[in-house]
């Protein structure tokens, strides 16, 4: 054989395989028939899917940008066409979409995402937001065996290597942590948020990101480089990091020259924290995209027609972030300060009806019907969340009652408030009143229990009328319902609140009911129940389900019914009571740290009384 015939052939077979190779990637990558294969590098923006319930955490006014769809619902199959076409405009091939575990809302918004998204190239892939540190070996195994099955097949799901891809937004902050879902790898491939620090690991995921919009642009990973246009947290009155439509340019210049296989964008719509690139009155261009995807559909480039382009709110003080110099050099602007963590305030019995004598138009009498005086404490904290205790309007919670009384005071904050029925809701039938005035906030009609996120915690909201929802004894659908969210829930710090307390110095003592739900919130670790009802303040040691100091892992109860109705008397001790207080009005501020809170109680103007202590965060007691 000639030496010309021999590398003929040794060319053909290095062409059948390259051909072969290219294949088994584009099969393996989960592009099967009717999909394009992804381009390399991978574009990626994280998406929020929770609205329309996240726009109560969004800001109002224009600085945050005002969406060019009005407040949409993501339930929309063509909201979300819409949106993938514009992310597809931007180049973006991929959206990371927030997932808060099995049944949360973030769960049954997936089918919706991933039919919008069938047919084309477009993909989703999960990130797993749950503080995930203290989950078990066995606990990530099942998540991720959960994603695999229910969404690693589905052809509009992303799959890297045969395996579906799985961000994990909060894998631990050790290498121990991290290894413990690199343990699962073979069931996905595992993106984990970490840093530098995480690459001396011994055991390695298959790449490490960071979603950080408090940082216009990350520092690059071996894996991915992460941009941001901004921070503007929707509670807060001035951005974090102020928006710079040139600054955005040089980020995405260096993004487009990174060379990293993930190029991530924080974030396509997180209106929440301000970090979006969908367009927005305030950045609309003439292209109906927005000014953000503009650049990002030129890689950078300068709009050819800035013209249509709205005013943008001014660019960061440089004492806060400069801009980076002009280059595509890695070097790290100053970060900002970290935002604080999330503030809640919580208190029940609340609005005096209308009629009554000493109601004076909402102001009270000095003494009782205070609730203008305590929604003022709620409105000075600037709180992430407001916990309403239940008996939130008397006498009988008639919608026209909420509208003439609880809606001038508290009402000014209705979107941040998340409600807990009380005895008085139900004081008229089927508590229509309530569900009337608070809509899809209060959860079902027929159930009014529901859970939701702030922050690293987990709040759960529970139905103390058991005789008008089915009970709530072992195996009632809400105490059903509560075991089955709290394994969902087990790697946060969790939150749990409804109007009659389980135990109490007050008036109505203690009261038995609610046993089942108060151990099942003990077998799965959790740190603080919430009540109200007895018109006091009263706080208790952290305490086992039959009244034991359990400083370790027990529940700290307090109650709040201090909301500007009226007082009533504290009763009997019970075991555990540490403080108690019946002459003053006020609020209950917590301050939720990843590992911990802070309390607070804040009282109306006048007051002398308060109390404050910190507590941590602990792992589960038992088995659900």
């Amino acid at each position: 054989m000639t030496g010309r015939v021999a590398g003929a052939i040794a060319g053909l077979w290095l062409m059948a395989i390259g051909a072969l190779a290219l294949a088994l990637w584009v099969a393996m990558s989960g592009a099967g028939a009717g999909a394009a294969p992804l381009p390399s590098p991978i574009r990626a923006a994280f998406y929020d899917s929770r609205f329309p319930g996240d726009w109560s955490l969004a800001g109002g006014g224009t600085d945050h940008g005002t969406p060019s769809l009005g407040r949409y619902d993501t339930r929309s199959d063509a909201v979300v066409r819409r949106q993938i076409s514009a992310m597809a405009y931007g180049g973006i091939s991929v959206g990371v979409v927030g997932w808060d575990g099995p049944g949360t809302v973030s769960d049954r918004r997936l089918p919706v995402l991933l039919d919008a998204a069938r047919g084309g190239s477009f993909r989703w892939a999960i990130e797993v937001r749950a503080r995930a540190a203290s989950r078990s070996a066995a606990s990530i195994a099942a998540t991720l065996r959960y994603i695999s099955r229910r969404y690693g097949a589905d052809p509009g799901y992303l799959r890297l290597g045969g395996r579906s891809a799985v961000f994990v937004a909060h894998p631990g902050a050790t290498c121990a942590a991290s290894s413990r879902w690199v343990s699962a790898r073979p069931r996905a491939y595992l993106m984990l948020a970490g840093g530098g620090a995480d690459r001396r690991c011994q055991r390695q995921p298959d790449g490490w990101y960071r979603n950080a919009p408090g940082v216009p642009e990350a520092r690059m990973l071996p894996d991915s480089l992460t941009i941001s246009p901004g921070l503007f947290p929707g509670l807060l009155s001035r951005p974090r990091v102020a928006r710079n439509l040139a600054r955005w340019g040089q980020s995405v210049r260096d993004l487009a020259a990174s060379g990293a296989r993930f190029q991530l964008i924080a974030s396509f719509n997180d209106w929440p924290r301000g970090s979006a690139v969908e367009s927005a009155r305030q950045w609309q261009s003439a292209s109906g995209f927005g000014a953000y995807l503009d650049v990002l559909h030129a890689d950078g480039a300068p709009a050819a027609d800035p013209s249509p382009v709205a005013p943008l709110p001014a660019p960061v003080p440089a004492s806060v972030t400069p801009p980076p110099p002009p280059s595509s050099s890695a070097v790290v602007p100053p970060a900002p300060p970290p935002a604080p963590d999330p503030v809640v305030v919580a208190a029940g019995d609340i609005a005096c009806d209308p009629a009554d004598p000493l109601f004076h138009g909402g102001a009270g009498d000095g003494v009782d019907c205070l609730m203008r005086a305590t929604s003022d404490l709620a409105l000075a904290a600037r709180p992430a969340a407001v916990l309403t205790l239940g008996d939130t309007q008397y006498e009988n919670n008639t919608y026209p009652a909420f509208l003439a009384s609880f809606d001038p005071s508290w009402g000014r904050f209705k979107a941040l408030i998340h409600p807990a029925a009380g005895n008085h809701e139900y004081q008229t039938a089927k508590a229509a009143g309530y569900f009337q005035y608070f809509g899809a906030a209060a959860g079902l009609p027929t159930e009014g229990w529901y859970s939701y996120d702030v922050g690293a915690w987990h709040l759960i909201v529970l139905n103390s009328n058991c005789a008008k929802v089915g009970g709530c004894a072992v195996g009632s659908p809400q105490e059903a319902w509560l075991r089955a969210d709290l394994r969902a829930h087990s790697d946060l710090c969790t939150l749990a609140y409804w109007h009659q307390p389980r135990f109490s110095s007050g008036e109505f003592g203690n009261e038995a009911p609610y046993d089942p739900l108060w151990r099942d919130l003990y077998a799965a670790g959790a740190e603080i129940v919430l009540g109200a009802h007895d018109h006091d303040y009263e706080r208790f040691a952290p305490q086992t389900p039959d009244e034991l100091p359990d400083p370790a892992h027990g529940i700290r109860e307090f109650i709040v019914g201090t909301g500007g109705k009226n007082h009533r008397q504290i009763r009997v001790v019970v075991p555990n009571s540490e403080v108690r207080e019946a002459n003053t009005f006020g609020l209950l501020e917590l301050t939720l740290h990843p590992a911990g809170y802070d309390w607070r109680f804040v009282p109306v103007p006048g007051g002398t009384f308060t109390d404050a202590g910190s507590g941590a965060c602990h792992g589960p007691n038992g088995t659900l």
